[in-house]
């Protein structure tokens, strides 16, 4: 899936400013565990991943049965996964490639959480159907005093995003 950079997303527009410009191997390391646990979900259509605190978490189903036309999955986020399997959260940083939705945003809120990473090009990847949400989502965490940094890298792994296998 290419990006074409040249047209202007809302995504691109609300990320931008937070583009972290200096390298920090600890955000490079934190991402690259969370791509690791989003290859771990068995999701048919999007892979995501989390790490916070040494914890991995991912979009997994509640329930083993795989989709039909007349159900949907359960599914638990990546970042909920991770804030579920963490022992301590308060004033940590949660690792996300593609973050979040509205109900993750609350749950990263009520956790504590002081700074949330996520990867610049796979964010951009955010299909249209989820970009309202996504914005959303990480909008109520800067109203909420929660620093975001966005990181720009290449990290030579491939995901499922939208259906489509992708390299990031």
């Amino acid at each position: 899936m290419l990006v074409n950079r040249s047209i202007r997303s809302p995504m691109a527009e609300f990320l931008a400013p937070l583009v972290s410009p200096l390298y920090d191997p600890d955000d490079e390391f934190g991402l690259m565990k969370a791509y690791e646990a989003a290859q771990l979900s068995t999701h048919p259509s999007t892979q995501v991943g989390a790490w916070i605190n040494g914890d991995s978490g991912w979009n997994r189903c509640v329930d083993n049965d795989p989709p039909s036309l007349d159900k949907e999955w359960a599914v638990i986020h990546a970042e909920t996964d991770a804030l579920l399997k963490s022992d301590y959260t308060y004033g940590g940083t949660l690792y996300a490639p593609w973050a979040c939705c509205l109900h993750c945003a609350t749950d990263i809120l009520a956790a504590g959480i002081q700074t949330v990473v996520v990867h610049f090009e796979r964010m951009l990847m955010t299909p249209r159907k989820w970009e309202t949400e996504v914005i959303s989502g990480l909008r109520m965490l800067r109203r909420n005093e929660v620093f975001i940094r966005a990181v720009s890298t290449r990290f030579g792994m491939t995901i499922r995003v939208d259906g489509q296998e992708v390299e990031v």
